[in-house]
């Protein structure tokens, strides 16, 4: 009897992982085929990790289950509840935490990751480790800040050197938008959106009269679009709402030469 044909490991490796990223639900059973395959796929299955009750991703949590591969963690979303786990991700660069964060104990482990991108409710602890980001979603407009307190607490910390996008509610005060918007305080800024809820897809919108700023800059885009959703799309590699601005500038530009 003829023996079956022996492919290359690298081209057996490349017809796994391709057959995975083609359907990752569905894919996570290849690791069952062989341990070679295991190993191959592992560090894919646990590059996009979701910690929430309603739809986790890769799998429900189990803490051993990520003490052995969050180290393959990459893009992370927590929501309430799963804080105190962030110390099994220690390479993760994209960071959803849509939770309270005000914690000591989670300042100190978010300014151990590499991280370029988060999602989070400010507060004035964490300037630390936006300090570091390149793209900036809050979550909130600063209302944890009375007006005698603005001054004397957020200005002094509006000073983001990386930052290049930022993503803020269309109802912060236009005297924050301004911090953030003067080129000393974040010399690279080159978008700022303005967020609304949708359920749709993707869309820019123009509306004056949308938010508190009325200034004429034009970094600023106006953006709608499901958050759970475009944060994920982005993980993936896809067209999140950050791809999308970039697009918007990009055409700007043209029409300006």
């Amino acid at each position: 009897m003829a023996s079956f044909p022996r492919l290359p490991p690298e081209l057996e490796h490349d017809i796994f992982l391709l057959a995975f990223r083609s359907n990752n639900k569905e894919g996570r059973n290849l690791i069952f085929v062989a341990k070679r395959v295991f190993d191959w796929l592992i560090p894919h299955i646990f590059n996009i990790v979701r910690l929430d009750k309603a739809r986790p991703l890769p799998t429900k949590f189990n803490e051993s289950v990520y003490k052995r591969h969050g180290k393959h963690t990459r893009h992370l979303f927590i929501e309430a509840g799963y804080g105190r786990y962030l110390n099994l991700f220690p390479n993760v660069i994209d960071l959803a935490f849509w939770a309270d964060c005000s914690g000591q104990a989670y300042i100190s482990s978010l300014l151990q990751l590499p991280l370029t991108r988060i999602s989070i409710t400010p507060s004035p602890s964490l300037f630390q480790i936006f300090s570091k980001v390149t793209h900036l979603d809050l979550l909130t407009h600063f209302s944890l800040f009375d007006a005698d307190s603005f001054a004397s607490i957020v200005q002094p910390l509006v000073y983001l050197p990386n930052l290049t996008h930022l993503c803020v509610l269309p109802e912060m005060s236009a005297e924050l938008v301004e911090l953030f918007l003067d080129r000393t305080r974040c010399p690279a800024l080159k978008v700022m959106i303005f967020w609304g809820p949708s359920e749709g897809e993707l869309a820019e919108l123009d509306e004056d009269d949308w938010s508190e700023y009325k200034g004429n800059d034009s970094r600023i885009v106006r953006v709608k679009c499901n958050p759970r959703r475009d944060w994920e799309l982005g993980a993936r590699g896809g067209v999140d709402m950050w791809i999308f601005v970039d697009g918007i500038m990009a055409s700007r530009d043209k029409l300006d030469l």
